[in-house]
């Protein structure tokens, strides 16, 4: 059956719709796939070096720059962090966590949350508290920490 010239438009649209969305959706599937290291709004903590973001979700210096309290893992945020910073999962950090409480040096595991609303009011009460979720879910109740001077749209970000 030949085509027809309506035809041909109505393809034309399609196409171009098409790469519309995908043009569309690549920055924003970006964006949510990046993770941010937060804190609530009224935390003096304003930025960390890798190596302090590293020993204060590994348990081996928890007092860090004002930070006092991990957020632990759970979600797909804490996934991507475990690996980029760590070369590990959640499961083998939480173990690491498990035997700090055994050893004495840390009093608790942290408290894993079920979601980012969750983690939200968790870090609005809880001034010494750090977290990870992902860049999207940001919002005016918390601020995002510099690691090293960079915030997670910028190209030095080490937690992509």
């Amino acid at each position: 059956m030949p085509c027809t010239e309506t035809h041909k438009r109505v393809r034309q649209l399609w196409t171009s719709l098409a790469l519309g969305a995908a043009i569309v959706a690549s920055p924003l599937a970006t964006l949510k796939a990046q993770v941010a290291v937060v804190v609530g709004s009224a935390s003096p903590v304003s930025a960390l070096t890798f190596d302090e973001l590293r020993r204060v979700f590994e348990g081996k210096s928890p007092k860090v720059a004002g930070v006092s309290v991990v957020v632990g893992f759970g979600a797909a945020a804490q996934d991507k962090f475990c690996t980029k910073v760590y070369d590990a999962t959640p499961d083998n950090i939480r173990k690491r966590w498990a035997a700090l409480v055994f050893q004495g040096e840390v009093a608790a595991m942290p408290p894993v949350l079920a979601d980012d609303a969750a983690i939200k009011k968790f870090l609005a009460s809880n001034p010494g508290a750090i977290a990870i979720i992902p860049s999207a879910s940001v919002d005016g109740s918390m601020k995002v920490i510099k690691i090293d001077g960079a915030l997670p749209a910028d190209a030095a970000y080490k937690i992509k």
